[in-house]
């Protein structure tokens, strides 16, 4: 998305890091049952000849018992970057967080995903806000998927309460995708862009004003 230059316009970006890592449901073969399981953050790797199968060992919750999500599968062991392979066989904790995030692999395994509800989100203001503002853009990328309320993120980026969001929902949002008080109770989406025009915001103007009022980087 470009970013206006014009001063009318403010614009606040909302960066969202899952701070755990996505669960999946499958059938457990042990409790004979759908059950939850978690990336135990190790690989099995087995090398045979001069081909390679890879896996990442997810645990049951309930059971403990294994089940081995395939990364490769009889693949030329030249192919693999030795870098990579390295990392396979030390059980590298950013590769294992970074597959456990590979959200599409996951489902085309059959497993269903429940997306990481805890999350960081970081505020990024990158055209300030003044009194004199009519209007401030907010867009909200996921830098992996995660499942938090569109309100609870507009809350804190805002610096405002969740009832006050649900205020400037009825009143103060505009642009071709309006938020209503449901909406806002819905998982937010990569990618999304709010538009807040100021001019509707009654008392909570000087608020906002002066959340956004200097360029910053911070968590909130």
């Amino acid at each position: 998305m470009s970013i206006s230059t014009n001063a009318s316009i403010a614009h606040l970006q909302l960066r969202l890091t899952p701070t755990d890592q996505p669960h999946i449901q499958r059938p457990c073969a042990r409790c004979k049952s759908r059950q939850t399981f978690t990336s135990s953050g190790k690989f099995r790797v087995n090398a045979n000849g001069k081909a390679i199968d890879v896996w990442l060992i997810y645990r049951c919750a309930t059971c403990d018992q294994t089940w081995n999500h395939a990364l490769h599968e009889r693949r030329a062991v030249k192919s693999l970057p030795a870098d990579e392979l390295n990392a396979f066989m030390q059980n590298d904790a950013a590769l294992a967080k970074r597959h456990a995030a590979d959200v599409e692999r996951l489902r085309a395994a059959g497993a269903v995903v429940i997306a990481a509800a805890d999350v960081a989100i970081e505020r990024v203001v990158l055209q300030p806000a003044t009194m004199e503002t009519a209007e401030i853009v907010i867009s909200i990328a996921l830098t992996s998927p995660c499942h938090i309320r569109l309100d609870r993120v507009l809350a804190a980026g805002l610096c405002l309460q969740r009832p006050a969001v649900v205020q400037l929902a009825e009143q103060a949002m505009i642009g071709n995708q309006m938020v209503s008080a449901k909406a806002l109770k819905r998982a937010v989406l990569d990618g999304q862009v709010i538009r807040l025009d100021l001019t509707r915001c009654g008392g909570m103007r000087a608020a906002i004003c002066h959340a956004l009022s200097h360029f910053e980087v911070t968590p909130c």
